[in-house]
């Protein structure tokens, strides 16, 4: 987590909010857990009017290294940011959804929305099984090969940490980002 200097104005302010907070209405159906849950438009709906009244924005943005970084910002200027990684996906289909997935998350994190969320099912263990594509790691490219080092001189290593598990690599992709993110964690 990054955040500015001082966070006192917008801790009161997201208190202000906390305080007013209702639970997401549960929006959306999800056929294959049988369960119902809210999605990233009733996260916001929950939480849009009162960020406003409270002076606090949320700016959300994927990274280039697979991750996502949810920015609560404060009128004042103060800040919090987070970011998270988002398991890679092979097409543009599934990069979308989880990037909206990732989104509802940390705005609802962030903010402290309750949602009686059930479709996260699939991150449990006993949860229905289906026959699934091949679950071998995708090849880590030149492009985001070339990508994770520069986000490791950007300073951003624990997100490269992170993603590097949802990779197949070489040895040599390997052993560099490893030798690069040792020598960053020297130099901090």
């Amino acid at each position: 987590m990054e955040k500015s200097e001082t966070i006192g104005k917008l801790t009161l302010a997201l208190s202000k909010v906390q305080a007013q907070l209702k639970p997401a209405k549960e929006n959306s159906k999800n056929p294959f857990f049988k369960s119902s849950y809210a999605d990233l438009g009733a996260v916001w709906d929950s939480v849009r009017k009162l960020l406003a009244e409270n002076e606090l924005a949320i700016i959300q943005m994927p990274t280039d290294v697979g991750g996502l970084t949810t920015i609560l910002s404060h009128s004042s200027g103060e800040y919090m940011s987070s970011t998270m990684y988002i398991p890679s996906k092979e097409d543009a289909h599934g990069v979308g959804s989880a990037i909206s997935y990732a989104r509802r998350y940390a705005l609802a994190s962030v903010i402290g929305v309750v949602t009686g969320d059930d479709d996260g099912n699939g991150a449990v263990k006993g949860t229905p099984s289906v026959s699934k594509k091949s679950t071998s790691k995708p090849k880590l490219t030149d492009s985001q090969y070339k990508g994770m080092m520069k986000a490791i001189e950007d300073g951003k290593g624990s997100v490269v940490e992170q993603k590097m598990g949802g990779y197949t690599m070489t040895k040599t992709q390997k052993d560099n980002l490893n030798n690069v993110l040792k020598l960053s964690k020297t130099l901090l």
